[in-house]
């Protein structure tokens, strides 16, 4: 699969479109989240696609406010025509090329987004120009531009300051990115070659760039990821009116690099980068997270961190606010496995706090102020509480809770330090198979809190045997591979 993301219904949440191979279908999910609680409406098939594997691409096409989609290195595109809440598309044939990847940007500055193209069976990058008017997609026959040898990926910024997009294409086949310089007049499009970098050794499969002002000196500099040989090069952007750049960090260990996406994973205000990850073994698969360290001298990246997501063979990424808590979050497709994987972003939240039901707990900030108030949230927002049975402290750094029931579960505490708010702690209760007894679910005397779970409990039973035999509830439910559970009866999970 592949995936994309956009505002296809105008409701201010990031909706997921996907591509899914072989039936080459173009699929939507409606993002229906509220803060900090991810959701999706079921998916809706839009229209068939061209034959290929290339990403999608998601922009205001036709200059009428709404998302369109740019399918399958550009041999399809997906006029949005959605009103409300229904989201409804009309399918368009392209010319496109479906053999690398796309970009969307106004390269001739009259105004209206062009498409960009690579197309990985020859030596050229081609610009499609967007004649169309609100309401009507069109665009002139394409210009093409001589690069290295398979053209496969391009990324788009302004290198030198001059107000005009200029071009970066990795060249796949040998190894060189071609940075293009823009010379081009409204309604007239001309590039010239200005270099090529050769990043890679000839065939071992460069296949992925991305522009960003990575080091914030005001200049988009130049990230490449090399398919076979596990290495990611940093070259920084040395242009004055000729665009010019030069290496400055090299990776060895990020393995196959598909896909860069230059974007604040952790809100400092620098420009990180996650990397998807093309990998053959099940072990391996996922993304890595590039994190800005730069401060004006040395490194500008820490070392790779790197996350599970999906199963092998993994295809592309999007990065998004999701579940609307204000963080970015990572979300990726693999090419066999039809399922969407969701990182959510955890920057920034402390750990939960894990109970038993009626349990006692005490939460700590740090002694940084003069004046503590705690908060609560139990799900409508955070409001001020103080001293009862349940809370002791709550003017102080640290609140005592006590005799706390499990249907607290997911409250968030929070404490204003002088009036700024402390990261929110949540309550997760959770109670672990112990077997001390018996192989009874239901004797308390087998369960590490000392009674049966109920339908707030995360249940846990990593080894030993457990017999049902009656009707029982938990909130989850994980079984580990070295447990057996026998059910004579049902097991009700709330979650």
């Amino acid at each position: 699969m592949q995936i994309c993301t956009g505002d296809f219904d105008g409701d201010g949440r990031q909706d997921l479109a996907f591509l899914r191979y072989p039936i080459q279908m173009l699929t939507v999910m409606r993002n229906i989240s509220s803060s900090g609680n991810l959701a999706f409406g079921a998916p809706q098939d839009i229209g068939t696609v061209g034959s290929g594997y290339e990403p999608c691409l998601v922009g205001d096409i036709d200059g009428d406010g709404k998302a369109d989609i740019i399918a399958n290195g550009a041999q399809t595109l997906f006029r949005n025509i959605s009103t409300g809440t229904n989201i409804d598309f009309q399918r368009i044939n392209f010319a496109g090329v479906g053999q690398g990847n796309c970009a969307l940007q106004d390269m001739d500055l009259d105004g209206r987004p062009d498409i960009i193209f690579a197309d990985a069976a020859s030596n050229f990058v081609s610009i499609s120009r967007n004649t169309g008017v609100p309401g009507s997609i069109s665009f002139a026959n394409p210009s093409t531009f001589f690069t290295g040898q398979g053209a496969y990926y391009v990324s788009v910024a302004d290198m030198n300051g001059d107000s005009k997009p200029d071009m970066a294409v990795a060249n796949q086949i040998e190894g060189t990115i071609s940075i293009l310089k823009n010379m081009s007049t409204t309604g007239n499009l001309q590039f010239v070659l200005q270099t090529n970098i050769q990043a890679a050794a000839n065939g071992q499969g460069l296949n992925s760039i991305a522009l960003g002002d990575y080091n914030q000196d005001g200049k988009p500099d130049l990230l490449a990821g090399v398919m076979n040989n596990g290495k990611m090069r940093f070259y920084q952007n040395n242009s004055s009116s000729e665009l010019s750049f030069f290496e400055t960090q090299l990776f060895s260990d990020v393995l196959s690099t598909y896909q860069f996406i230059p974007y604040d994973i952790n809100g400092d205000s620098r420009l990180d980068a996650v990397l998807a990850r093309s990998n053959s073994s099940p072990e391996l698969p996922g993304f890595a997270l590039l994190r800005s360290i730069f401060t004006g001298v040395g490194p500008v990246f820490a070392s790779p961190v790197f996350f599970k997501s999906g199963i092998y063979g993994l295809r592309n990424a999007i990065v998004a606010d999701l579940n609307m808590d204000g963080r970015p979050d990572v979300a990726t497709v693999n090419a066999t496995d039809p399922v969407i994987s969701i990182s959510l972003n955890q920057i920034g939240i402390a750990a939960p706090e894990i109970l038993c039901g009626n349990g006692n707990t005490v939460l700590t900030v740090a002694n940084s102020g003069t004046i503590f108030q705690w908060q609560q949230n139990t799900g409508a927002g955070f409001f001020n509480i103080s001293d009862n049975a349940n809370f002791t402290g709550t003017q102080t750094p640290s609140l005592q809770l006590s005799s706390i029931p499990s249907a607290w579960y997911g409250y968030q505490y929070r404490c204003l330090i002088n009036g700024l708010p402390s990261a929110p702690q949540k309550l997760v209760f959770a109670t672990f198979w112990t077997g001390a007894v018996n192989n009874n679910w239901n004797n308390p005397g087998n369960w590490n809190c000392g009674e049966v779970p109920d339908t707030n409990t995360d249940v846990f039973i990593n080894c030993g045997i457990v017999d049902v035999t009656d009707t029982v509830s938990c909130r989850s439910l994980t079984i580990r591979p070295t447990a057996i559970v026998n059910c004579e009866r049902a097991i009700i999970i709330t979650r």
